[in-house]
């Protein structure tokens, strides 16, 4: 959530299809990025609203905030009790109960839309970037993103190609998608839940 890089394995088999285009100049393929927009932009919110905290609460300007401060918002607890009581002070309509209402009501709905669009675009971007870098860019057709519930809980890009997939890379596919199964893809699944579970407690109260 809320990365827009490719991590190594998927950057090894981004780069070999890129590599098989420009052995195949007939070849080309399609592209649908399906983004968890909800999940997204829930990540987006809570960690916007956190900085905004970080930065009132500490003084600093939002060109101030450096990296090492980021990595701080990060590991925030968005149950963090002066955090919620600093939120929910700033309340527009007394009726908000969830977390998620009182963050939009702290953040803005449109530092979030802004912030999504952006990442939607960076992640392009950075799929885009052997393909680029290699003259076959033309050959790579992107759809518009769609919004969706990923089987897996995370926004992917789905590719099409319109012919025999080469045996090399049906085999560097199995390969990503194992080592997608490692212990980094589970460690953030718990943390997923963990957070999921944080935040259904603020809203219990």
């Amino acid at each position: 959530m809320r990365q827009h890089s490719l991590r190594p394995h998927q950057e090894k088999f981004v780069k070999k299809i890129s590599g098989f285009l420009k052995d195949n100049p007939e070849a080309s393929i399609t592209v649908h990025p399906i983004e968890y927009a909800v999940k997204e932009k829930e990540y987006i919110l809570f960690f916007e609203a956190k900085k905004k905290y970080f930065l009132l609460t500490h003084h600093k300007s939002a060109k101030d905030f450096t990296e090492r401060d980021s990595l701080e918002v990060d590991k925030m607890s968005v149950k963090d009790r002066a955090l919620v009581k600093y939120v929910s002070k700033k309340l527009s309509d007394t009726v908000m109960f969830t977390l998620q209402e009182k963050c939009i009501n702290f953040v803005g709905s449109d530092v979030v839309n802004t912030r999504f669009k952006k990442l939607v675009n960076d992640r392009e971007n950075s799929f885009r970037h052997f393909f680029v870098k290699n003259g076959t860019n033309d050959r790579v057709k992107m759809y518009a993103s769609e919004s969706n519930v990923p089987y897996n809980g995370f926004s992917y890009f789905k590719l099409d190609y319109a012919g025999e997939i080469p045996k090399a890379l049906h085999k560097a596919y199995e390969k990503m998608n194992d080592l997608n199964d490692e212990t980094p893809r589970k460690k953030y699944l718990e943390q997923r839940k963990k957070e999921a579970s944080a935040v259904s407690q603020v809203e219990k109260r």
